[in-house]
């Protein structure tokens, strides 16, 4: 019974809250089922090119990271939309992270530009509840 109460209250938290996703984290608590990033890497080059989202420099095949703008962690979600091509330093750097607030703009436009607004996600809704959640912002990358 303590279990169901436990499900129906946490439905109840995911519409008022502001965390993505709590039944899932629930669910797998400590068990992290993240994905390989790979099946993104060639529709994120078309559109990104070979250069870092943070940094714009030029990045070498073996260097090439995938990266998610709004942390995995937190958003527990593998979406074109929030998905970047990065270099390992950026992507190392930025880490379980939020980038600097000035690439929300960056990554929106590209969103829009490439039909990646598909489902109309708002990555500044999600950035600010990320960060009220505690996650850190990288002050530079």
């Amino acid at each position: 019974m303590s279990k169901i109460l436990i499900y129906e209250w946490a439905k109840f938290l995911e519409k008022t809250n502001f965390t993505p996703r709590l039944i899932s984290k629930i669910e797998e608590l400590g068990i992290k089922k993240r994905r390989s990033l790979s099946k993104y890497k060639k529709i994120l080059l078309e559109i990104d090119g070979s250069k870092c989202f943070y940094c714009n420099s030029k990045i070498e095949e073996q260097d090439i990271h995938i990266d998610h703008f709004i942390p995995w962690s937190y958003i527990y979600e593998d979406s074109s939309w929030n998905l970047v091509v990065s270099c390992s330093m950026c992507n190392l750097k930025k880490s379980d992270n939020l980038p600097p607030k000035n690439f929300i703009k960056i990554i929106c436009s590209r969103n829009e530009k490439f039909g990646l607004n598909e489902y109309k996600k708002d990555i500044n809704e999600y950035y600010e509840n990320c960060k009220k959640s505690g996650f850190s912002i990288i002050e530079a990358i």
